[in-house]
């Protein structure tokens, strides 16, 4: 290695911090003794306040330990500008915070055994914009389609807003203080997403009594089916697995789908995405034009090279006639990136005094820069992420990502598949050509060629009968 670069934020060698020692334990005695750990941990956290005594107490071992569940409670009906269903917007409790939910319940009578039910996890909203989040009422894009679809084929769809999003009645979600400590480039507010997630599942039976105690709204409690996007698909899996067999949570999950899910290990997720949305070398060839690959013209390599397609709207890859994107795009390398997101991330574990680390950057001798991260932190973000725990991912999966989408990469989602399916689990991979993030087709060709088919329609098809399957 060389040019080794080594964070402020480095703690001593040797010195291990009050996360170490907690995240440490619930890893390496997690084949024998997790329940007694996992008990301690949730003992330490005051579930109504954005504090952390340690990751330990957000694993998913700790969450797999302890229990959710409220009741929604009807505020309002609301237009949903659609036929065939009615939308109402609801509250429960979430861990000691006031949080919002959009329930849909078909027109059609119910099925005989109750309706099929639909729990829906969104796409980052990001704090600005969270308290005014309109729950897709206003029917635009591909979130707003996939529930919209759902409810109009005979699911009850619930969509929780999560802590901080939305204002209902002139009143804002309570939790908006999460945001403001975790919704960063620590990775950390996924968890707080999914912990509201499992508190609306465990409180779908309520939704029979939602109306009138004299309205039956009959709930088939054995089809109830969860989705997510993005961001959103993080906190699915984080779901999924926290509920999986042998958890807790009591409502079973039937089914999952998840479409460009950001579901990467927590520690990874900086390293891609930070670079991705920040410098053009990530996705440059090595003579700095684009192409798709790390390989210039004269066969320069771009030995950091992340991902061969920038988000579509971008515009252009041709940086010479690029305006506003030299302001979005301009950090000058991966590796300056990288300290960027980084020392963003062990800043935001400082100051919440979870503890005193930090990483390194080096460069091999392919000329790639390479992060070294603290075996602490590695564990301790190890044990919050989802993919790494492919023994509780067991129901029916299926994971649909464009080949273009950096934000849920193939790779990932086929390491994924291969995981749960070596634990015995049924994940199923459905790939689209030439998609968004959003799986549409792009007004720009250099992204979507001619000829490329929009995968929404065919997601949707494919989630609508498998969901309503009899198996």
């Amino acid at each position: 290695m060389k040019n080794r670069f080594i964070s402020p934020f480095l703690n001593r060698p040797g010195r291990l911090s009050r996360l170490s020692l907690l995240a440490v334990s619930v890893v390496t005695v997690s084949g024998c003794n997790s329940a007694a750990t996992s008990t301690a941990s949730i003992s330490k956290m005051d579930w109504a306040t954005a504090e952390i005594p340690s990751l330990a107490a957000v694993s998913i071992g700790a969450l797999r330990q302890r229990q959710y569940g409220s009741e929604f409670q009807l505020l309002t009906g609301v237009d949903n500008q659609r036929s065939g269903y009615q939308s109402y917007m609801t509250r429960y409790n979430s861990d000691g915070l006031n949080v919002y939910a959009r329930i849909d319940i078909p027109d059609t009578p119910a099925p005989e055994a109750g309706y099929p039910v639909l729990l829906y996890s969104h796409g980052w909203v990001g704090e600005t914009n969270a308290p005014a989040f309109n729950f897709f009422l206003d029917q635009a894009g591909s979130q707003a389609r996939y529930i919209d679809q759902l409810a109009q084929s005979g699911f009850i769809v619930i969509t929780p807003g999560w802590r901080g999003h939305g204002t209902v009645n002139n009143v804002a979600a309570d939790g908006i203080e999460f945001m403001k400590r975790w919704d960063n480039a620590s990775y950390i507010s996924p968890i707080f997403y999914a912990i509201d997630m499992l508190n609306a599942l465990d409180s779908v039976s309520s939704i029979e009594t939602l109306l009138a105690k004299d309205i039956a709204v009959p709930v088939n409690l054995s089809k109830v089916f969860l989705a997510g996007h993005s961001q959103g698909g993080d906190s699915a899996l984080l779901t999924l697995a926290i509920a999986g067999e042998g958890s807790q949570v009591t409502t079973p999950i039937a089914g999952a789908s998840i479409f460009a899910g950001c579901f990467l290990p927590r520690i990874k997720q900086g390293e891609l995405y930070g670079t991705m949305a920040s410098t053009p070398q990530a996705f440059m060839a090595g003579d700095g034009q684009w192409n798709g690959t790390p390989i210039g013209a004269n066969g320069e390599i771009n030995a950091d090279f992340q991902f061969p397609f920038p988000p579509d709207w971008i515009g252009t890859t041709d940086t010479a006639a690029w305006t506003w994107q030299h302001q979005s795009w301009s950090t000058a390398t991966v590796r300056e990136a990288y300290r960027t997101k980084y020392d963003e991330m062990y800043q935001v574990l400082q100051r919440e005094r979870i503890g005193e680390f930090g990483f390194t950057l080096s460069t091999d001798n392919t000329g790639k820069t390479v992060i070294e991260h603290p075996e602490e932190i590695i564990d301790a973000y190890r044990a919050t992420s989802a993919f790494h725990y492919p023994q509780y991912l067991q129901e029916p999966l299926v994971l649909h990502y464009s080949d273009q989408d950096y934000y849920s990469p193939p790779k990932w989602n086929k390491a994924l598949a291969d995981s749960v399916n070596g634990k015995g689990g049924d994940a199923k991979l459905l790939e689209y050509s030439g998609n968004t993030h959003s799986l549409q087709v792009s007004k720009y060709p250099w992204f979507s060629p001619p000829g490329t088919v929009a995968g929404l329609d065919q997601m949707l098809e494919h989630d609508i009968a498998a969901f309503k399957s009899p198996h």
